[in-house]
């Protein structure tokens, strides 16, 4: 006795792929649990996610490529631009057909992961401009409210200060002196 057939193997749903045969859990989804073999290869053990994979079906009117027969997956196959043989089996074919819906999908969400990554740093670069215009607005406000001088307001105004002090100064001496000349009088 020879190796086994594994493309009739798989082919027959006796196997989940070409050299891989069934783990336990898997056999007993299949033969006691009567999940179809299709449904197991994706990884569908239980009877819930069964049930649950049937009702997403049903919500979305999309059979899933196991259903399909092998003529319709050739030409999937072929509109997708994958290379082909007439001998193909039908597992071979879901796999390459996945494979390609896998990669379009895949570079589809890259882009827009990237996208979306792009559209938050906008998001936030748009709200510090705004914080930042919020805050330049705000001091030119606050500028507003505040008197306005002249440059030299504040030299001006020591100098004025200065020049009120020395007066005082000679006011107050003058004061003195006129006291000291009508005490020296007085006596």
């Amino acid at each position: 006795m020879g190796q086994p057939n594994w493309a009739k193997l798989e082919a027959e749903g006796r196997c989940k792929r070409i050299g891989i045969p069934w783990t336990t859990e898997e056999r007993e989804a299949i033969y006691i649990l009567k999940i179809p073999y299709e449904y197991v290869r994706d990884g569908i053990t239980t009877l819930e996610a069964y049930q649950s994979e049937l009702e997403e079906q049903a919500k979305t009117g999309k059979k899933p490529l196991k259903e399909y027969e092998r003529e319709e997956l050739y030409e999937m196959a072929e509109e997708l631009g994958v290379k082909l043989t007439p001998d193909i089996s039908k597992a071979t074919l879901i796999i390459e057909i996945t494979d390609k819906k896998g990669r379009k999908k895949q570079a589809a969400q890259q882009l827009k992961a990237v996208n979306k990554a792009y559209q938050i740093e906008a998001d936030e670069r748009a709200k510090d401009v705004a914080r930042q215009q919020k805050e330049i607005k705000k001091a030119k406000e606050e500028k507003k409210d505040e008197p306005t001088k002249p440059i030299f307001a504040d030299k001006l105004e020591a100098e004025a200060q200065e020049k009120v002090d020395a007066l005082d100064d000679k006011k107050a001496n003058k004061e003195i002196k006129e006291k000291k000349s009508k005490g020296q009088k007085n006596k």
